[in-house]
């Protein structure tokens, strides 16, 4: 009875960061860059404290090149187990591009994705979406709105 009991405690109390030599991004290594494959994205995050970060993502282009900064904070836990914890999260930022054609645009917006932060390597894979909207866009008589996000991962430092 004593090893079902020992199981069941394990199973019900999963492990925290920096138990056993592990790490958990944004509480060790706080900077972390890569890239994001829905928007061709450069991305950057420097975690505040174990719940919430400033992130940016840059998509530069030829003709067009946009990117945006946001506030992301940790609101609900969807799993913490051994090898990673995954969160769902909120954002809420600024966005700014240069188009070739029009110029400088400047939008604000929000969104949630979910963050998975790996506990043996300095690594997350994330979900982001960001509905933004650009109220001076002159092309459209009530401004402008797009979307902003995509899969991707960072590798923290």
């Amino acid at each position: 009875m004593g090893t079902l009991g020992l199981l069941a405690a394990l199973a019900s109390n999963p492990a925290e960061a920096g138990e056993g030599g592990k790490t958990l991004v944004g509480t060790e290594k706080q900077f972390g860059l890569g890239v994001v494959l829905g928007s061709h994205s450069l991305t950057g995050k420097y975690w505040l404290n174990k719940k919430s970060g400033i992130s940016f993502y840059v998509n530069p282009g030829l003709l067009a090149s946009r990117g945006h900064v946001a506030y992301e904070s940790n609101f609900w836990e969807i799993g913490n187990w051994n090898f990673a914890k995954l969160d769902m999260y909120w954002n809420v930022g600024a966005v700014g591009g240069a188009v070739y054609s029009t110029g400088a645009l400047v939008g604000v917006g929000g969104g949630v994705g979910a963050t998975m932060r790996f506990k043996s390597v300095p690594a997350e894979a994330f979900i982001h979406n960001h509905l933004y909207t650009i109220p001076t866009y002159y092309k459209y008589n009530f401004g402008y709105v797009s979307w902003f996000g995509g899969a991707g991962g960072r590798w923290y430092f």
